[in-house]
């Protein structure tokens, strides 16, 4: 099998707006009078500094930035990172990996991965892996990209280096909406959409709800062809392993174009509330779904292209979702802060993986077997198993929540 990503070709329609980590605080300085470049301020190290100021090797991308850029993904991003690469088998099947460290094998990940102040990695129990989720980065005030050791200030999973993706927050001062749709075309497959929408609204003169929502579509170009006889060429009646023929000539008993094609629905709400002078509350709550009819894998034999073969007609469906509820109490004394970072979430992913053929690489039989508490045997000749396959069923739950100062920026005189 091959694991592959298709090249996209964009073109965006429309997205001219219309009007235990420290806080994201966040403001681009801009030179106009002087000419200077414009300067990005960055909470990585637990206080708002500018970039070229901050020790840890930082790359930052602000939200305006990823637009004009066309990143839409942290496939993308990582693409475009230094220092960065990801290793994926699907939508929310996507491994971060920084400086040479893997994430794979160990009960931790080795990269911290945070939307806000939430941490996200999977916890230690997980099936499924050290994956992260494939949120939208629409409405993004920037992302942080932190590499090397960053335990001192985000603790375990760290070892690699931590990104950190922070929204922008509810405003107080005006109505903002702005819409966003994009469309792309798959070699292979077909059309794709991306709809994105954002309302700020001011509720009181201390009090802004701001709601994001995203869909999309991508379609597929695998074919997952079903043959029936499944041919071989050899056979072993001892060990029951059989070598596969050439698939090609074989009579197609179902064939489903786009396999892999994907969808995926989020929304994402938060409320910004100011009782007092120095104090800030912000509840928020994201939720995202997501399904992936089959995955992104297909036969490496020569001469089959964007074709995956089964004996048994047996679909590899990935459902994911999540939810996100946080809570952030932040207090402003005259030269630092206090936040209380509060969280709570709950995903379920599942996976089918047919297994049938794999049964008889006398590589993976074993191992499978084992996993599932089958006979190490094919699905060929006397005795044989018929058709075989696991299915994942992965729910994971983690709370978090820690207090922590965070000093200010020094200013400029004027």
């Amino acid at each position: 099998m091959k694991n592959s990503i298709r090249h996209l070709t964009s073109i965006f329609l429309g997205g001219a707006a219309l009007s235990c980590v420290a806080p994201a605080w966040a403001q681009t300085v801009t030179g106009a009078s002087s000419g200077a470049p414009e300067q990005v301020i960055v909470t990585a190290e637990m206080h708002a500094g500018m970039v070229q100021d901050t020790a840890a090797s930082i790359a930052a991308v602000t939200g305006d930035d990823l637009a004009d850029r066309g990143i839409t993904s942290l496939a993308d991003l990582a693409q475009a990172t230094p220092g960065v690469s990801m290793k994926s088998e699907g939508p929310s099947q996507t491994e971060i990996e920084m400086r040479g460290m893997t994430s794979s094998g160990g009960n931790s990940a080795t990269v911290g991965f945070y939307i806000d102040d939430v941490p996200l990695t999977g916890p230690a129990g997980a099936q499924n892996g050290h994956v992260i989720i494939d949120p939208s980065l629409y409405d993004l005030n920037r992302i942080e990209v932190l590499r090397g050791p960053q335990g001192t200030l985000y603790g375990a999973s760290s070892m690699g280096g931590t990104v950190r993706l922070i929204t922008n927050q509810p405003d107080t001062s005006s109505f903002q909406a702005s819409a966003q749709s994009t469309l792309s075309g798959t070699d292979g497959g077909g059309l794709n959409h991306t709809e994105n929408g954002m309302l700020n609204i001011p509720l009181t003169d201390n009090l802004a709800l701001r709601l994001v929502g995203t869909e999309n579509f991508t379609s597929g170009w695998i074919d997952r062809i079903v043959a029936n006889p499944f041919p071989v060429v050899s056979y072993d009646p001892v060990t029951t392993i059989a070598t596969r023929g050439d698939v090609r000539d074989a009579p197609v008993q179902a064939q489903y174009p786009g396999s892999n094609a994907y969808e995926l629905y989020s929304t994402r709400a938060s409320i910004l509330w100011t009782p007092l002078a120095n104090l800030t509350v912000t509840p928020s709550f994201f939720y995202e779904t997501s399904k992936q009819n089959g995955a992104n894998a297909y036969d490496s034999a020569p001469n089959i292209k964007n074709a995956h073969y089964q004996p048994f007609d047996i679909a590899e469906p990935l459902t994911d979702e999540i939810a996100i509820a946080s809570l952030n109490l932040n207090y402003s004394f005259d030269n630092f802060d206090i936040t209380s970072s509060t969280s709570d979430w709950w995903r379920h992913s599942t996976q089918t993986q047919d297994a049938s053929e794999e049964f008889n690489n006398p590589d993976t039989a074993a191992t499978f077997a084992s996993n599932n508490g089958l006979p190490p045997i094919g699905y060929y000749g006397p005795g044989g198993t018929g058709e075989e396959y696991g299915h994942e069923n992965d729910p994971s739950r983690q709370f978090s929540n820690c207090a922590s100062p965070r000093r200010e920026m020094a200013r400029s005189p004027g």
